[in-house]
């Protein structure tokens, strides 16, 4: 690595996210550093009435996913809406260190699954965001990952290939999807949503099913934050965890303690 000495003023320049013109015998170059800054996390929560039997393990399960990815180093902020015919945030665009848990005032499952709406309100809601700040500013890696116990029934603002589309660009971008499915075939779902099919997996719907789905997801964040790795081929969700978790489908009773956990190393 070669190493080169530049003034006070140069240097500050530098540290803030700017640009210094660097001028040799041969020529000159432009340099700056981009410090790193965060990671912007996002869950959507499918809070449609099919939901209501498992609420508290929902709730209780996206806590421990809170508690577990707080423990974690690394700056994030976390932005959590739900939807069923409507869509709405529980808190958006907080600190995650600060964030505090979900109670059964922020989530109560009732109504219809608009999802393809929700996700394209979401999407929009972080892009603006993300957009409008300076270029220093932005996140390093952005996660968005969908938990839902039903099929798309309700939409009508996003098409299936306008949705699509989006998320295959902003993947293309360095964005990170997750979709986390119970009674479908998510592989498909996520497909047809443009995500990335490694990035999908099923859950049982019950007790055992729902801890699993947040053990996916809270292993999809870390590899988004860089603290564990990714897949061979980019995706973020491990490929024993999933098969843990998929089993719940057909065993309720399915034991997921020994699975690898998010905060496992790199």
């Amino acid at each position: 690595m070669s190493e080169i000495q530049v003034s006070q003023a140069q240097f500050d320049a530098i540290a803030k996210g700017g640009v210094v013109k660097i001028t040799g015998p041969k020529g000159s170059v432009n340099a700056s550093i981009k410090t790193p800054t965060y990671t912007e996390i996002a869950v959507l929560l499918d809070e449609s009435g099919s939901m209501g039997d498992l609420k508290n393990d929902t709730i209780g399960g996206f806590n421990t996913l809170l508690e577990e990815q707080q423990k974690l180093p690394g700056a994030a902020r976390l932005t959590v809406a739900k939807f069923d015919d409507e869509f709405s945030f529980i808190y958006e665009n907080v600190n995650l260190a600060e964030a505090a848990k979900i109670t059964d005032k922020d989530y109560s499952p009732r109504g219809s699954t608009k999802l393809r709406d929700s996700l394209g309100r979401l999407i929009s809601s972080i892009e603006s965001r993300v957009n409008a700040l300076p270029a220093e500013q932005r996140p390093d890696r952005v996660s968005i990952t969908i938990i839902t116990d039903g099929m798309e029934n309700a939409s009508r603002e996003w098409t299936p290939q306008a949705i699509k589309e989006k998320v295959e660009s902003l993947q293309k971008s360095g964005w990170d999807f997750v979709f986390i499915g119970a009674n479908q075939d998510s592989i498909l779902t996520a497909g047809s949503l443009g995500i990335l099919t490694s990035n999908a997996v099923n859950y049982g719907s019950n007790k055992a099913g729902v801890k699993g789905s947040y053990m996916a997801a809270s292993m999809g964040m870390s590899a988004t934050r860089g603290l564990v790795s990714r897949e061979a081929d980019g995706g973020v969700l491990n490929a024993q965890l999933k098969a843990a978790v998929e089993q719940t489908v057909q065993n309720p009773d399915a034991d997921l303690s020994k699975v690898a956990t998010a905060q496992s190393s790199k």
